[in-house]
Formats: C-alpha cells, structure tokens, sequence
C-alpha cells in the first residue's frame, strides 16, 4: 500500500506516464487497494481517449469479479474508437476490454460514461477539456450520493448541477477573457526568452497549479522548471503518508519556503509569478511580501483571486472572479475556474513559445505507448510521409541514425523504444525535419539549433 500511494503523490508534481501501459501494474495496484474490502466495490476507470492499459487492466479485473466489484468506465470516444494495439505482455486490448464492458453493460453488470466533447483545443491535449469534464462528472456523481447516502432529502438534478458549472465556473472565468489573454501573452513571452512561469498556491488551488505544471513536461516537452507550483503549506496540506518527499529532488520541493530559499534569489524580469488566493484561506500576508520582492527584481506578477475585494498588493494584473461560496458538500467551484485559468495560461504560452502547430503537439515526450503512436501520426500528418516513413523517421531520431535498418535496431520491442526516447528531448521536431528536408539526423538537430522556435522552423519548412 505504501507504495500505492507514493506513485499517487508523485503523480501530483511529475507525470507518470510510463506507468499507463502496464496491465499487470495496473492490476497489482487494484487488488492492494481492495483487499480489505468486504462489501462491493465500485471501481471508476478513467481514460479520456479510452487507451490506457493500466485502466484497461483494471476494467479487466473487476470484469472478472462481478458482482463483487462494479466497474464503471469513464472517457470521451466512443467504444468502437477504444485503442486497438497490441499490449506487451497482455492478451487483450483496450478495445477488446471496453467491448466487453459495453456488453455487460446491457445487463447492468458494469456502467460506461463517455459524452462526447468535440475535439481538444490542442489535438490530443485531455488535460483540458478532458480534465475539466471528468473533474464536473466525478463532483456531480459523488455529490449526489453524498446526500443519498446521509439522507438529506435535498433534491438534486444532475443537469442541473452540470448547468451550473457553467453558469458559476465557464461563464464568469471567461468573462474575464482580456485579462487572462494579458497573461498568456506574458507567460508566453517568458518562455521565449528563458524565464519561467510559477504559481504560487494556498489550499487546494495549490494542488490544481501544481497538476497543471506537471503536465508540461511530457505534453509540450518542457523543463520540469519551466512551469513549477508551490503551496503555502507543501506536504502538510498533502497529509500524505509518507510524509515530506522533498529530499526525493527538486520536482518534490512543492512548498513556498522552497520557492522563498532556493527561486526567489534569483528571479529576474524574464520570469511570470502568478498567486492564486480564496476567501477560504486567511493568511495572505506571505503573499504579498514575496510579490513585493518580486517586483523589485522586475518580475511580471499576477494576482488571481476568488471572492476577495482585493489582495492588499497591487500586481501587473489582478484578476479577481466572484463565484458562490462552497460548503463541505457542495462542489469547489473556484478550484475549477483555476484549473481553467492555468490550463489557458500555460498551453497558450507554450503555443507562443512555438512548441504547437497546427494544432499539433510537435515536442510531445515519447513516454509511453499512446504518445509513441502519437508522434507517428503527428510526424505522418505534418510531412505527408506515409506511417512506415514516419515511424522510421521517429526511431532514427530516438536512436540518432540515418537509417532503421541498423543493426542495433533489430529486435527491439516498442518499449525498447520508448524507453530509449525518455532520455531524449526533441525527437518528434527532429524526424520531421528530417523528413521534410531529405537530411541526415545530425543536420536536422544543426538546422534546429539554428531555429530553436519549432513552429517558425516548420514554417518554413512548409510554406
């Protein structure tokens, strides 16, 4: 168990993407979870693009020990778009799993969520739209059986409460478009030159930044430091069980005191600080004496508030939203409208750094088995190279070869590959050059270098 809950808290500050396509993993986890249980057990699997082995796994299991367990699936294709690849080591599919489960289903066996949400901002990108369904779903499903369960006698509608969402969170963060698309211009323009974006973070805002700036690293490529997010109070609001993992390296010092000992030194005008602040937390007083600092070094600050007047310092730009109070029963609606508002500020400041085209993720980390096949469609769509071309490509570019079929390439298995890729940074840019330039790896990383902007490069390239 202990190590069940260690992987879940780093996953709050580094992604774990590499642990999405291990079944055996996945089902080893399920059963340490479960095995003190002795009634039912209603297990929720989450898959936004219906992909994930580990989640599939799980379906699996708990497929295999009805009516004990109750599974449910949660995510946003249909089934007949389940992933349809082979799983090292496994027997099954995603999509073989998610068509068993549609068919027991039928007899209220097991249960699949999957509304349809159109396609992502930024192709392929769950982190939004995804992200910020499942997080209204899960609230509007245990809210309801929170009063059920304490028999409150309090009708709730679940449209209704979705509507809401809309009304309290959508409607009133965007209002506040101009300002935000200030910031994003900032954020942007930070990454440009070197700098980097931090959030700094009171109660469970702190956990919605830090989730957004994890997400960076394998999504746009970025440096772990790029985009970073403190909280006031670091593991303490955490109560993990194991405690402060600060000595584990520098992505696990989440705590403002990190910032203040080891960031605020050496802040500079190419950096952003953005400060998230609720009603909900009182000492605000730390705040403001690190965003005074700040702007004596030429920081850009931001202050994004909820329910608050005014923050007692005045930033480059204060945003402050005005949404209903919760209660211990009733959904966070300010820590949505957070997840809203850093979701825009980094995705469009990577957009701006160059790291998107085309609505194309073109510097996402080959980390795992859905960002592998990724990159080939993403490196087949940009050149117009057929998939055996674009897959070789991206493995000369893993490897730093001209040519696949080396040797040393020989037998090797996709997490041969995959493995090999975490080590390395700009693979999918780099086999795109490649490909649209008819050069060797080694000139494709020199034109690069050249144009470090990867969405100008192609441009290029391509116009």
């Amino acid at each position: 168990m202990h190590n069940i809950w260690y992987t879940f808290c780093r996953s709050l500050f580094t992604s774990q993407e590499a642990l999405e396509d291990d079944p055996h993993h996945g089902v080893s986890t399920l059963k340490q979870v479960v095995c003190d249980v002795k009634g039912p057990v209603l297990y929720i699997g989450i898959t936004c693009g219906l992909s994930a082995p580990f989640v599939a796994a799980q379906l699996d299991y708990c497929m295999n020990h009805l009516p004990q367990s109750v599974p449910v699936l949660l995510g946003f294709n249909p089934i007949s778009q389940a992933r349809n690849v082979p799983i090292a080591l496994w027997d099954k599919t995603c999509l073989s799993v998610a068509k068993n489960l549609e068919d027991k289903s039928h007899h209220g066996k097991s249960y699949i969520i999957n509304p349809v949400l159109g396609p992502e901002t930024i192709t392929g990108s769950s982190r939004m739209k995804g992200g910020t369904a499942t997080k209204i779903i899960l609230e509007t499903i245990f809210t309801i059986a929170y009063h059920k369960v304490q028999q409150t006698h309090q009708p709730i509608d679940p449209l209704s409460m979705i509507k809401a969402y809309e009304n309290n969170v959508l409607e009133v963060t965007y209002s506040k478009g101009e300002e935000i698309a200030v910031v994003i211009d900032k954020a942007g323009a930070s990454l440009r030159s070197g700098g980097h974006i931090y959030y700094l973070s009171m109660g469970s805002l702190g956990i919605v930044a830090m989730i957004d700036a994890s997400e960076c690293v394998p999504t746009y490529g970025a440096d772990i430091n790029d985009v970073r997010g403190f909280i006031d109070t670091g593991y303490d609001l955490l109560r993990n069980k194991e405690g402060d993992l600060s000595s584990q390296g520098e992505c696990y010092q989440i705590s403002v005191s990190h910032f203040e000992t080891d960031i605020l030194p050496s802040v500079c005008n190419k950096d952003i600080v953005i400060v998230l602040l609720s009603s909900l937390h009182q000492n605000h007083k730390r705040c403001k004496t690190i965003m005074e600092t700040c702007q004596t070094k030429g920081v850009f600050t931001v202050c994004v508030s909820y329910n608050m007047s005014q923050f007692d310092h005045k930033c480059d730009v204060d945003i402050d939203f005005c949404i209903p109070d919760c209660n211990e029963i009733s959904p966070r609606y300010d820590e949505l409208s957070a997840k809203v508002v850093c979701n825009a500020i980094s995705t469009g400041a990577h957009v701006l750094a160059g790291k998107v085209y085309n609505n194309h993720m073109i510097d996402v980390q080959v980390r795992n088995s859905k960002l592998y096949h990724r990159a080939i469609s993403i490196i087949e769509t940009i050149t117009n190279r057929g998939l055996e071309d674009s897959e070789n490509a991206l493995l000369c570019s893993i490897y730093h070869v001209d040519h696949v079929e080396q040797s040393h390439l020989v037998g090797k298995t996709i997490q041969d590959h995959i493995t090999m890729a975490t080590t390395k940074d700009k693979v999918v840019p780099i086999a795109i050059i490649m490909l649209l330039r008819k050069c060797s790896i080694q000139e494709a990383r020199d034109y690069l270098l050249k144009q470090p902007i990867l969405r100008r490069c192609l441009r290029e390239m391509t116009s």
